[in-house]
């Protein structure tokens, strides 16, 4: 019997939340203590030479998506995940990053999302996409309770209020919440 699990799944778009970040960051494996965080930033230009050293190593301008882009990779991975009968209870497509709550079989929930992140390559490039999208890797965190579960979903449709597509189950099947202007 398959293992399955609800899943929090954070994918970012190439050249952002790089080291030396000023809304916080963290090293590889946490090797090396950074101080701040995203919900607590490191004092101003605590790391601004790091940064910018990040942003110098590109080999193309950091990704940040249009409105237009948002909906386009919002529905390509709709279309991934109802194609490989993946549940999904929400999806928000950012500017700068995209968060879904699914539920897969532990050991592939690496692999169908890189599907989704190259099905939505593939859509971006239909309409004139050049380069790269996706960074490396991604965060694939588990979903331990019900209170985890909720608290995931609501923060996933609170981006509707910074301007993300974002997409919520209903018995219906689905629907759009919000439609980035």
């Amino acid at each position: 019997m398959p293992n399955k699990s609800w899943f929090h799944v954070v994918l970012t778009f190439y050249g952002n939340w790089l080291p030396g970040d000023p809304r916080g960051f963290r090293t590889k494996k946490h090797k090396k203590h950074i101080e701040g965080d995203y919900k607590n930033p490191p004092p101003k230009d605590l790391y601004k030479g790091l940064y910018e050293a990040s942003l110098d190593s590109l080999k193309q301008p950091k990704m940040l998506l249009l409105p237009s882009q948002q909906i386009i990779v919002g529905k390509a991975f709709l279309e991934t995940f109802q194609a490989m009968h993946i549940p999904i209870l929400a999806i928000a497509v950012s500017r700068t990053h995209l968060h879904m709550q699914a539920e897969f079989e532990t050991k592939q929930v690496r692999n169908i999302c890189g599907k989704g992140k190259k099905n939505s390559w593939h859509r971006l490039c239909e309409h004139n996409w050049k380069g790269k999208l996706w960074a490396k890797g991604g965060k694939y965190l588990p979903i331990k309770d019900y209170s985890h579960h909720k608290n995931t979903h609501n923060y996933l449709l609170k981006h509707a209020s910074e301007n993300a597509w974002v997409w919520k189950w209903n018995k219906t099947g689905g629907c759009v919440i919000h439609i980035p202007s």
